[in-house]
Parts: C-alpha cells; sequence; structure tokens
C-alpha cells in the first residue's frame, strides 16, 4: 500500500508541474468538457474536477497515507483538500458584474474626481447602490464651464466613451410644478 501513496503523491506533483507549466490540466478539462458536452461546474460540484484540485487530492491522499497508514482516513482528508481547493478556485472563478449599464447612471448623481477645464476633459465617477464605483472619462456640457474637484454633477448624455455631464444644482428647476 506504501506505494500506491507514493505513486499517487509523485502523479500529482507530475500533473501539477504540467498544468504550471503548460495549463495541460485546464486544457485537458476543457477537452473533456467539450467532448462530453457537459458542465462540471454546474452539475458536478460534488466531485473536484478542476487539475489542480485533482493534484491536491492524489498528494494529500499519497501523504495522508504514507503519515496514517490507512486507506480510509487518507481517502477521507485527501478528497476534504481536492474538494477545498476547488470551492476556492470556484470562488475565484466566479464573476459578479456590478458594473451599472449606462441607463442606470442617468439616476446617479456623479461626482468629479478630477478637474474638468474649460474645453477640456476630467473624470467622473458614480456609485451604484451597493457602493460600486464607475469611472468614466467626462467633460461638461458648457465648454466655457470649469467643473471643480468634487463637483456633484448629472450625467447628460454619452458622446461616444466620454460622459458628457452638468453640476447637478442646474436641474433644480426642471420637473417642478413652478414651470407650468
Amino acid at each position: 500500500m506504501r506505494d500506491i501513496y507514493i505513486i499517487c503523491m509523485v502523479i500529482g506533483f507530475l500533473l501539477l508541474s504540467l498544468s504550471v507549466l503548460g495549463e495541460f490540466l485546464e486544457n485537458v478539462s476543457g477537452a473533456l468538457e467539450a467532448f462530453l458536452n457537459f458542465d462540471f461546474d454546474i452539475d458536478l460540484n460534488f466531485l473536484p474536477i478542476s487539475g489542480v484540485s485533482i493534484c491536491t487530492g492524489l498528494i494529500t491522499f499519497g501523504g495522508m497515507g504514507l503519515l496514517f497508514n490507512s486507506l480510509i482516513p487518507a481517502i477521507v482528508i485527501g478528497y476534504a483538500a481536492a474538494m477545498a481547493v476547488q470551492m476556492v478556485i470556484w470562488r475565484l472563478k466566479r464573476v459578479e458584474n456590478e458594473a451599472m449599464n449606462r441607463e442606470e447612471l442617468y439616476l446617479c448623481d456623479g461626482k468629479i474626481i478630477n478637474t474638468v477645464l474649460a474645453g477640456g476633459l476630467g473624470t467622473v465617477e458614480f456609485d451604484n447602490i451597493k457602493g460600486i464605483a464607475t469611472t468614466f472619462v467626462c467633460r461638461s456640457t458648457d465648454a466655457s464651464e470649469v467643473l471643480k474637484q468634487n463637483t456633484v454633477v448629472k450625467l447628460v448624455e454619452f458622446d461616444g466613451e466620454i460622459a458628457v455631464v452638468r453640476p447637478k444644482d442646474e436641474f433644480a428647476g426642471y420637473g417642478s410644478m413652478d414651470d407650468e
């Protein structure tokens, strides 16, 4: 049994080395997913599927087998280590898109980060409900106007990738009953 533990450790280290050098295991895993047309991340979360987690399981299984000289603790600890690594990988790969759509920006107040000089460009930051900041290059609606740092602004439109803004106080009278 000692030989099996050593072989598992050697295979784990060898595969881990290959994956570090050429991302071998991720390519094999991707090819296997494409061949089987099966999404491992969703359907088989109870199995350690990524190459790094399999290597971790093999290395831990071999090491614990040599340490405890027993099969059951080696399997349990090896599996637990592989799953722990898989959970970390899954968490790191999960993409949380909390950026705002451009339409949502019209509802938010922005704050000038870098002063917008007359006829020039600056930087504006919009915060969403969760406090995630989105930053854009901006210019003022009035080319002769200077928007100083920390000025609160509203988005008027986008000119390509440039946000066109005006100070929030200019919107004060719009939409009020006094306009009628």
